[in-house]
């Protein structure tokens, strides 16, 4: 429960290590090839830069498109990086491997002059009567044969087609000064002539399947040929035989990349569609795009790639003296080739729940560079592949990616980050874990880092193109969605306590608090007594787990309770008042409890973020405020659709809403700017300011004694009455919720205990009809949110104010 600190990575810290980097992917990034998931090099960059030092070493296990790579040579760190997909580490080694730039250009004019004519006479057409070539067609597909031409000459309307024009021109025709044209007889005539021509050799393929990524066999999806056009899938073919007579080398394995990379926006795609979407198959609203065009666009933006990040162009990707690059499963490589390195830092884009199966999304490349690439061998989806890729799947072939399993992955995952850590050392991750399980995701994977030694010591929700690193969309109700995550490795002294049992392992930190709050919450007094739960969990271990408790385990037992619960004189053990027990109070009590610190939280945020927020940087608050992640109880109640409807309004009640970002709500005119809203300041803060008051209504020796012990009694003071001074027991609420009978009783039955003479009740919400009655019988003063206001404006006029009955 209680989070184990130890080293100089937090929030804050992380935070400010981003203030003013925008969370952008330039274009030159995103254009060479068909990757989701990138994350920009300067964020990683400032991160590497802030928690390692110069010639550290960082590690990216899952290294994709290599924007850790990227990142780490501008930050002087040398990097090593693993990736497990074959066809993404040869791109990757395209991109960065140096080349002779003259060779190259000298093999690309001989392509362009030897067969770009060809293939743009596939394309040919005429406007006004003069010979032209198309770019971009829109037309629909139907499979009956007597309306396909209507597909072309009337197809459906969309944006893109603009008076009745489905045709975009390569260059604009000299008579109408126009880059577009409606399809004609000579475009139909076109279309006859080229399927006359033979496409023998071309991929027939299957897919695997997989319905996430749209391959299905239902619609055809799963072959291979099944979303190209005929034209195209000439042109393709002219292209590839081009490169294919090329000798092998370097260079002409770069054109082949550029090729496969050509074949996203060759294939038949939806008009407007993103390119990431690469298996739909298209019915109306298509669009055929001219492959030279994008063959040459294509080798334009790998070249511009690699004259941007001419500091990582190496003779050799394997190895060099800023990087090295392994392909395969991280694990297995991770255990034999690099057993013995150490690193300073493990950056990487998580492998998350939700992401996309890039093995079998990337079929579309891997196959055809299985038919056509130099050494084909470079690029077979292997079963050993499909069983290392760490990912959650329905498909029919990959039945065990599951929760279970991905949750299994993870923990050796960690265990295996522990191996090459040392101790104070980071662990930052990435990533998206999706919205329809997150947050139990999200807590479990904490736990897996937990159980093999590190601490959950950083989060921050990021946006991929605001500055100020805040996502925008669905503000109101979605929950984190994408943030950087960052562990650090404790010592074995600091390590959480695990123990297993029938192959499942039990955080036993938890289930030590769970112990001792039951027997505290049950017993007549509340309270318990050390050596008798040290004896107990002696014999615990021991029944339940087979285990013989050492010195050092006692010591660490005794410690989690010394940390979890107030200890008296090293013996007596009670509740700390102030504490928020999750998984183990009553889930109502709880969240009401959660709720009352919703709104100093909000004037947290505002102070941290600039005076804007969004709803996932509250919910990281108080994940991390209360339970550092892993809390089953808490996840539950910020998954709760009540719950968050009452968040909601208590975030109105605080907030204004601005482009989608909460900011703080305007007061009326007849308040102050500087006028402080009670509910906005913590309940420790909230005490002090009582504290003030009661001393100025005449109150002696006000002192706060609220905190670890106080059973509820907040302050203590005197009041002259007569010769004698009368001792109050003040309990402060600062709460949204009305308050009901129960705290009302208890602080009676303090009252009582301590034999003092009156009790106040002073709160900034109101009391409930139970509360006020249990208050009438018990003899306890009670001051409500509007009765309190009245007081500190008499002694403090236009100092404070109340959300709840604040109007406008």
């Amino acid at each position: 429960m209680k989070k184990k600190t130890i080293g100089k990575l937090d929030t804050t810290s992380l935070e400010n290590s981003l203030v003013g980097v925008e969370n952008k992917v330039s274009p030159t990034i995103k254009h060479p090839y068909s990757f989701k998931g990138r994350k920009s090099p300067l964020i990683i960059e400032k991160i590497i830069n802030t928690f390692t030092n110069k010639n550290d070493k960082v590690l990216d296990p899952f290294m994709g498109s290599a924007t850790t790579l990227i990142a780490a040579v501008a930050a002087k760190r040398y990097f090593t990086g693993i990736e497990l997909d074959n066809y993404t580490y040869n791109v990757d080694k395209a991109l960065f491997e140096k080349l002779d730039k003259s060779k190259l250009d000298s093999l690309f004019n001989k392509i362009k002059g030897d067969i770009s004519t060809d293939i743009n006479f596939l394309y040919e057409t005429k406007c006004h009567g003069v010979k032209n070539h198309i770019k971009k067609l829109y037309f629909d597909i139907d499979s009956n044969s007597s309306k396909r031409k209507d597909g072309y000459f009337k197809p459906k309307k969309n944006r893109e087609i603009k008076e009745n024009c489905n045709i975009i021109l390569l260059e604009k025709c000299p008579v109408c000064h126009r880059n577009k044209k409606k399809f004609s007889n000579v475009d139909w005539e076109k279309i006859l002539e080229i399927e006359g021509l033979s496409t023998k050799g071309f991929p027939n393929d299957r897919y695997i399947e997989n319905s996430r990524i749209n391959i299905t066999k239902s619609t055809g999806a799963d072959r291979y040929d099944r979303i190209f056009s005929h034209r195209n899938q000439v042109a393709l073919l002219m292209l590839q035989n081009e490169i294919s007579t090329l000798k092998d080398s370097p260079e002409k394995s770069f054109l082949e990349q550029v090729l496969a990379s050509s074949l996203k926006l060759a294939r038949i795609a939806m008009y407007g569609s993103s390119t990431d979407i690469l298996y739909h198959v298209v019915k109306t609203g298509c669009q055929d795009a001219n492959v030279w065009v994008l063959f040459e666009s294509q080798y334009k933006d790998f070249l511009h790639f690699k004259n941007e990040f001419k500091k990582t162009q190496k003779v050799n990707f394997e190895n060099n003296q800023s990087y090295e690059t392994y392909q395969g499963d991280y694990l297995k490589i991770l255990k034999t080739k690099l057993s013995n390195k150490r690193f300073d830092m493990i950056f990487t884009d998580f492998p998350y729940t939700d992401q996309v199966p890039y093995l079998e999304r990337n079929q579309l490349f891997r196959v055809w560079l299985n038919h056509f690439g130099s050494h084909p061998e470079k690029y077979k989806l292997t079963q050993d592949m499909l069983d290392a890729e760490i990912v959650v799947s329905n498909a029919p072939k990959r039945k065990e990616k599951n929760y279970p399993n991905f949750y299994k992955n993870i923990d050796n995952m960690f265990a295996e980050f522990n191996n090459h850590l040392d101790v104070g050392k980071n662990v930052v991750l990435f990533t998206k874990l999706g919205n329809k399980k997150y947050l139990q995701t999200y807590s479990s994977v904490i736990q897996m880092a937990k159980k093999n030694g590190f601490e959950l010591v950083a989060q921050l929700s990021v946006d991929k193109d605001d500055p100020t690193l805040r996502k925008q969309s669905a503000f109101s109700n979605t929950p984190i969605n994408e943030i950087i995550v960052a562990f650090e490795k404790l010592d074995e002294n600091s390590r959480y306590l695990f123990v297993s049992k029938d192959s499942e392992w039990i955080n036993y930190d938890d289930e030590i608090d769970r112990y001792v709050y039951h027997v505290i919450h049950d017993s007549d007094k509340h309270e318990a007594f050390m050596p008798e739960l040290l004896n107990h969990f002696d014999e615990e271990l021991l029944d339940k787990y087979n285990i013989i408790s050492s010195t050092f385990q006692k010591k660490k037992i005794k410690s989690i309770i010394s940390n979890d619960f107030e200890v008296l004189d090293n013996q007596t053990v009670h509740l700390k008042y102030e504490k928020l027990y999750t998984d183990l109070e009553d889930k109502r009590s709880l969240f009401l409890k959660l709720l009352d610190w919703v709104p100093a939280y909000i004037d947290e945020l505002f102070n941290e973020k600039g005076g804007k927020f969004v709803l996932e940087d509250l919910y990281i608050k108080l994940i991390d405020k209360f339970s550092s992640g892993e809390s089953t109880t808490l996840t539950d109640l910020l998954s709760s659709d009540v719950n968050t409807e009452e968040v909601r309004q208590v975030l109105e009640m605080h907030c204004d809403i601005e482009n989608g970002f909460y900011v703080k709500k305007h007061l009326p005119k007849s308040y102050s700017g500087d006028a402080l809203d009670l509910l906005k300041v913590d309940p420790y803060e909230f005490e002090r300011i009582c504290v003030d008051l009661l001393t100025q209504m005449g109150f002696l020796n006000v002192q706060e004694v609220g905190g670890s012990g106080d059973f509820g009694i907040d302050i203590v003071a005197q009041k002259p009455k007569g010769a004698l001074d009368e001792t109050y027991l003040i309990q402060c609420k600062r709460w949204i919720n009305n308050v009901g009978s129960t705290p009302i009783q208890r602080l009676h039955s303090e009252l009582m205990r301590q034999n003092a003479d009156k009790a106040i009740c002073i709160t900034t919400a109101k009391f409930t009809h139970d509360g006020k009655i249990a208050a009438e019988d018990d003899g306890i003063e009670l001051i409500d949110g509007e009765e309190l206001l009245i007081k500190l404006n008499e002694y403090y006029p236009g100092k404070y104010y109340n959300s709840v009955f604040l109007t406008y």
